[in-house]
């Protein structure tokens, strides 16, 4: 008898499990903008019904039915409601662009969107207006806050940059920051791009994100900008096949005297060869190797920067993006490659890639990944 009881208790628990777990397939199938709502609380009710006529407790509702939440966002203080009915109606807006509306003391605006791309993303209001926004993930029974604030845009307008899921609906409350703000407003939603000046030239790198929009084996590990001189010298470095004969030739001399050869060398001015020796880390224990690249490669490099084969200078600054792809080894490891493309760099606007949040560095002498 006892051991009957066991094995029921046992088989009780097992199926309080499957019931539950019946009810949580039903969110995950039905999760994207709470359609068939209604067909998933009926599934629900339905298990509850046998739950109850087998003496057993399902998993509260709200547990069962909760918003799987991205780890990236940013979680609200317990204090905060956690779920809202969706807005009997809301201004649908496209990424990049913005929607002017007014705002009435004690009044509010609600925004929709859809992401096409995971990653990040910035959302906030311009104008005169002190603003107040509230970022609200589309679940089954309703909305669920990611996060809310008051700050960080200009003009006491609000900003808020979180990382947001790929093919998600999303709804933004803006009201006033005071019971009394009041006036016309400007609501943008766009994909994070940092940008920064500079007259040098410069490297972005990407910071690590929770949301990687192109998935964990493609990573675009540095964006490389530089100035026409900087371009000339990148081009002589990687175009040659005796690379170690400059080294050589170099690495006693005096800097006077090693900018003096590789003048003569290359064929190019005192800026030109001071970076080429910088880029060769003569006096460093630690010197990078510089590969040769193909026919093909150079010939996009000269194009993107304009090279004058005459004179064998480059007229136009260069983008150079340092992508990290992932080969198998057959084995079951990874094998890093780097893979570098070109662009002419008009201008000293320096660009992060979009839908990333990265950091910028201005080195004396910014280097292109090596492959």
């Amino acid at each position: 008898m006892k051991k009957f009881l066991a094995f029921f208790l046992a088989l009780i628990m097992v199926c309080s499990l499957c019931i539950s777990a019946m009810a949580a397939d039903a969110e995950a199938e039905y999760q994207d903008e709470g359609e068939n709502l209604a067909t998933a609380q009926e599934i629900y009710k339905q298990a509850e019904i046998f739950a109850q006529a087998k003496g057993l407790q399902l998993l509260p509702e709200e547990v069962v039915f909760a918003s799987s939440a991205n780890n990236s966002e940013t979680i609200p203080p317990a204090s905060a409601p956690s779920k809202v009915a969706k807005p009997s109606s809301s201004i649908t807006v496209t990424e990049g662009k913005g929607s002017t509306q007014t705002l009435t003391a004690n009044g509010e605006k609600w925004f929709t969107f859809k992401t096409t791309s995971g990653g990040a993303y910035n959302i906030y209001t311009t104008g005169s207006t002190n603003t107040y926004g509230e970022l609200y993930k589309s679940g089954l029974l309703g909305l669920s806050l990611v996060t809310k604030t008051g700050t960080g845009g200009s003009n006491n307008n609000f900003q808020i940059k979180v990382d947001l899921n790929n093919n998600t609906t999303y709804y933004v409350k803006v009201k006033g920051g005071t019971s009394s703000s009041s006036g016309s407003f400007r609501f943008y939603f766009v994909g994070n791009r940092d940008s920064k000046t500079s007259s040098n030239g410069g490297e972005w790198r990407w910071s690590k994100m929770d949301v990687d929009p192109d998935g964990a084996f493609f990573n675009i590990d540095q964006i490389t900008y530089l100035t026409p001189t900087q371009a000339t010298g990148y081009y002589n470095v990687v175009s040659t096949d005796s690379i170690r004969k400059v080294r050589d030739a170099v690495i006693n001399l005096t800097t006077t005297k090693a900018i003096e050869w590789i003048m003569k060398y290359y064929g190019v001015n005192a800026d030109v060869a001071k970076w080429i020796l910088d880029i060769l880390a003569v006096g460093s224990a630690v010197v990078p190797q510089i590969p040769s690249l193909t026919s093909v490669e150079l010939d996009s490099i000269a194009k993107a920067a304009a090279r004058d084969a005459s004179t064998g200078m480059c007229t136009k600054g260069l983008i150079v993006y340092s992508v990290t792809t992932y080969t198998s080894t057959g084995s079951g490891g990874m094998i890093p490659v780097t893979m570098n493309t070109y662009e002419r760099w008009n201008g000293t606007t320096m660009y992060g890639q979009k839908y990333y949040r990265g950091t910028f560095s201005l080195p004396a002498n910014p280097k292109p990944l090596w492959r």
